[in-house]
């Protein structure tokens, strides 16, 4: 029988095992999720814990946090050499840590199945315990070897140990200072309850308000401002984002005068809180109390987010006070739209549109198919400004990696029975043609416009300004791991599933870097959709997928 040779070059059989090992690390994690850790929360709530399982409740998740803080921290440290390690790691490269991969299946099955009765064990240095334990570590070496050779990682260890070190510490500094600042909530709580109070007493609201119970509201809507609601998530997020942000370009800027960009962040993060926990009260006493909770509150949080987030990028960018480059002053964006605004614009009016959609139609969003027609028209008006040129292929890498983003996504996001019953009755309380026609706008939104939108915005204009380049839509960007990660992030969040979002936007991200195109990731990121839109319509009918 003759033998039959795939020549794949190294980087594509190398990219090929990073996916395949990723594939088998997060079926690993949700295997985890769903007996381990549930065990472990159950043993916990009936309070019949044992020393390791009372261990892994206490400690599990922060030591998961930190390491993969950890792991973005050392991203950004060592972000200047991350051409060189690629090099090696392609050097190194072997297609015999497929062996690995399969030894750590291997550990982790017995991981798994021996899980239950190791939790449940009085001793935690009996011998199946400390065997337990060995046995995890040692299914994180393997998972560490099918990534990567050892060679590899002695080199990365010789080499940055001082990095791995200061990411470990700063990692964890940030976890415990996070947890300290929670003690100190109820002082923000306090102020941002007596400016909702203040701004509604100013607008001659019906105020109703318990300091105590920390509930305030308006008529017959109140709401309860929980510790999230203090606005400390939101101001931590935003502080991390402007340190690694000034630290990534730091010879870019204007110290110590960038510095001012913290409290310009925190005050415009905090005054977003205020005017979306005003908002909400409002919509809700004298509108509708399902279109507050529904629509508004779903979506006001991240939009804030990601307002502020731009906003400190095109201050820091654009104003002399902060920016040590040479000032360019912006072109208008009324008049002739130019590359930037062309890429931005439609899914400006994406987040617009789903905001005011969703602020109208409540839970169910009966206004999608005008939505697809603003941003279809908006596109519309771009596409002659955005460079697109005319000699454009396909490739196989975007369609895997399509349709790995809606396997992943299927895996990773939670579902919510609730969304689901309440799209399924209502399409059927409908006329049949009136359904119909909402079921083809939303395929073309799914398949088309939100893909468009999402990419031009997320990975032809966030991408390369978070890199300080030029916007393209064409050839090569030059790969920085600030803007891999930040712009993916984002991307997660705008999506609520923040994990599923994050992971897609990176391998969108990974599909932009990899490509001579925008395209190739619009066509990813659509035959992504087009797979989880068949799949909700077709067979699951779990529409909070979508």
């Amino acid at each position: 029988m003759a033998k039959v040779a795939l020549n794949l070059s190294p980087p594509v059989m190398l990219l090929g095992n990073l996916l395949l090992v990723a594939l088998v690390v997060v079926l690993e994690k949700f295997a985890i999720s769903a007996h381990v850790y549930a065990m472990v929360f159950a043993m916990a709530k009936e309070s019949s814990e044992t020393p390791l399982s009372g261990f892994l409740y206490q400690s599990g998740g922060p030591i998961s946090r930190i390491l993969v803080l950890a792991l973005v921290v050392f991203a950004v440290l060592v972000h200047r050499s991350v051409g060189r390690y690629r090099v090696l790691y392609i050097e190194l490269y072997k297609p015999a840590s497929l062996y690995f991969l399969i030894a750590q299946v291997i550990g982790f099955f017995l991981v798994f199945a021996s899980a239950e009765s190791v939790l449940h064990s009085a001793e935690i240095f009996s011998l199946p315990a400390i065997g337990w334990i060995l046995m995890v570590l040692v299914t994180a070496l393997l998972t560490a070897l099918a990534l990567a050779p050892y060679r590899f990682w002695l080199t990365l260890l010789s080499e940055q140990k001082s990095a791995i070190a200061a990411a470990l510490a700063i990692s964890a500094g940030i976890w415990f200072l996070g947890k300290f600042t929670q003690n100190l909530w109820i002082y923000l709580a306090e102020l941002t309850f007596n400016s909702v109070q203040a701004v509604l007493v100013w607008l001659d609201a019906d105020v109703y308000h318990d300091f105590d119970e920390r509930i305030i509201g308006a008529g017959e809507f109140l709401v309860f401002i929980d510790t999230q609601c203090s606005g400390y998530e939101g101001i931590g997020l935003i502080v991390a984002f402007v340190a690694i942000f000034l630290y990534s370009f730091r010879d870019e800027f204007r110290f110590p005068r960038a510095l001012l960009l913290f409290p310009i962040g925190i005050a415009a993060m905090w005054i977003f809180n205020v005017v979306r926990i005003v908002a909400l009260i409002l919509i809700g006493s004298y509108w509708s109390p399902e279109v507050a909770v529904w629509g508004f509150h779903s979506q006001a949080g991240w939009l804030a987010l990601i307002m502020t987030s731009v906003g400190i990028l095109y201050l820091a960018q654009h104003s002399a006070l902060f920016s040590s480059r040479q000032h360019v002053p912006p072109p208008a964006l009324l008049g002739s739209l130019n590359l930037s605004v062309a890429t931005l614009l439609p899914l400006v009016v994406l987040l617009a549109s789903t905001l005011l959609a969703k602020l109208v139609s409540g839970p169910f969003n009966w206004l999608y198919p005008l939505q697809v027609v603003v941003v279809g028209w908006v596109i519309a008006r771009c596409l002659p400004h955005l460079d697109l040129g005319r000699n454009f292929r396909v490739g196989y890498f975007p369609l895997v990696i399509g349709a790995l983003v809606a396997l992943l996504w299927m895996l990773l996001v939670p579902l919510n029975t609730n969304v689901d019953s309440g799209h399924r009755s209502a399409l059927e309380q409908q006329h049949v043609v009136l359904a119909a026609i909402w079921l083809v706008f939303r395929f073309v939104g799914a398949v088309i416009t939100v893909p468009i939108a999402e990419e031009l915005g997320f990975r032809a204009y966030l991408l390369c300004r978070l890199n300080s380049q030029p916007v393209a839509t064409r050839g090569r960007i030059q790969f920085s791991v600030f803007a891999f990660l930040t712009s993916s992030i984002a991307f997660g969040l705008l999506h609520g599933a923040w994990l599923a979002g994050t992971v897609a936007g990176l391998l969108f991200a990974l599909v932009r870097y990899r490509s001579q195109h925008i395209l190739d990731a619009i066509i990813a990121h659509g035959l992504a959709n087009l797979l989880l839109f068949l799949f909700v319509v077709l067979y699951s009918g779990q529409w909070s997928v979508l």
